[in-house]
């Protein structure tokens, strides 16, 4: 592949950034060191990221020769801001994130799980205009908009989901002027859990995220830009098949939020239209299940269990370094329990044994993790001109 003077430079930055950002204070030398680099080649690139803002410099401790202070590098947090917003039933929220990922604002998107192009694109001016009013951000511009979306998003207006989500993201980009990198939410959390870790994991990784919609998402080798992500759809996914209808049960039908609501007669509030997660009754739900109500229990559990038994032949064939379990259903123990319990016999990684981890990132925390990967840290940076 053809590599662009100016995809070059951003990869080289995009290093630098992530090396300081791991290790705050870090010296010149040091970095050049673990870039494998010449000292005068990451003068340069240093130079250019203070000149840009995106570095300070700042005295650490004082040498015991001459006095001199040793400096260290920094981020600088007014060096970047990212626009990230989430879609799905669950959660619709916005926020606005500095480079150090400090969220300098944030706030519900309201009407419902049913929107707008226009609402969303009045709340995000709406918010931007409160941070450039407040001097302490030293709020510039956008560097990008990261937008994260759930399959059970559900616009007004009369089109396809896919179709309203390329128009809301030409309008993004149209009216603020700054590139959009959009994902599912599983791929954006797979994103934000293996980074959160600073270290990529050697093998595969699977992220289940389980909502009112079911997603999954795979990292494929060790590096985790979302360019290596493979993404899809669990909720078709068949389960049990009706002989007296001659139909299959999906995934959806029995362990998304929706399906769990149902069994637990909560069918009001599983219906409602323009509700949140939270007025949706999922909170109350799962407090009923960790609190030992047998019912709730049995329906998590069992619906925890159906999801880990659709990926089962997956881990099997991948065998990941780990498999993590992330959305509101996820803080329901006995939904982990289930879902752990389903895939403990499969024998993966050097341990021999699966390991499930429970992610404990919100999506919007998902969002502001993916979108300053996608426009400072990553190898694969978007770059401006190219959007």
């Amino acid at each position: 592949m053809f590599v662009t003077s100016s995809r070059l430079k951003i990869f080289n930055k995009s290093r630098v950034l992530s090396e300081v950002r791991r290790s705050p204070g870090i010296s010149r030398r040091e970095l050049s060191r673990l870039l494998n680099s010449t000292d005068s080649k990451l003068s340069r690139i240093t130079r250019d990221l203070i000149a840009e803002g995106f570095l300070v410099e700042q005295a650490t401790a004082r040498s015991a020769m001459r006095g001199r202070p040793n400096v260290g590098l920094y981020l600088n947090p007014a060096g970047l801001h990212v626009l990230c917003i989430v879609l799905s039933r669950y959660e619709q929220k916005i926020s606005i994130v500095d480079l150090t990922g400090q969220r300098v604002a944030e706030g519900d998107i309201e009407q419902g799980d049913k929107r707008s192009s226009a609402s969303i694109l009045d709340y995000a001016n709406q918010l931007i205009t409160r941070v450039s009013a407040r001097p302490e951000t030293h709020f510039g511009h956008l560097a990008g908009i990261s937008m994260i979306v759930s399959p059970d998003i559900v616009s007004s207006e009369r089109q396809d989901q896919e179709s309203w989500l390329d128009i809301l993201e030409n309008d993004l980009h149209a009216a603020f002027d700054a590139p959009v990198a959009r994902s599912s939410i599983a791929e954006a959390l797979h994103i934000a859990e293996t980074r959160q870790t600073l270290e990529s994991p050697t093998l595969p990784s699977v992220m289940i995220h389980a909502g009112f919609a079911l997603d999954a998402s795979m990292i494929v080798s060790s590096d985790t830009t979302a360019t290596t992500l493979l993404e899809g759809n669990l909720n078709n996914v068949p389960r049990n098949f009706n002989s007296d209808t001659n139909t299959w049960a999906t995934l959806n039908d029995i362990a998304s939020a929706e399906a769990i609501l149902h069994r637990l007669g909560h069918t009001g509030q599983a219906e409602a239209s323009g509700q949140t997660g939270l007025r949706l009754g999922v909170p109350h739900a799962i407090r009923q299940a960790n609190s030992g109500d047998r019912r709730a229990t049995t329906a998590f559990r069992e619906a925890g269990e159906a999801v880990g038994v659709a990926i089962a032949a997956l881990v099997s064939i991948l065998i990941p370094a780990q498999v993590i379990l992330a959305g509101p259903l996820a803080s329901a123990t006995p939904f982990l329990e289930g879902f752990r319990a389903s895939l403990q016999h499969i024998p993966t990684g050097e341990s021999n044994k699966t390991a499930v981890m429970r992610s404990t990132l919100s999506d919007l925390g998902a969002a502001e993790a993916a979108g300053l990967e996608w426009f400072a840290f990553s190898e694969m940076t978007l770059d401006p001109g190219e959007a």
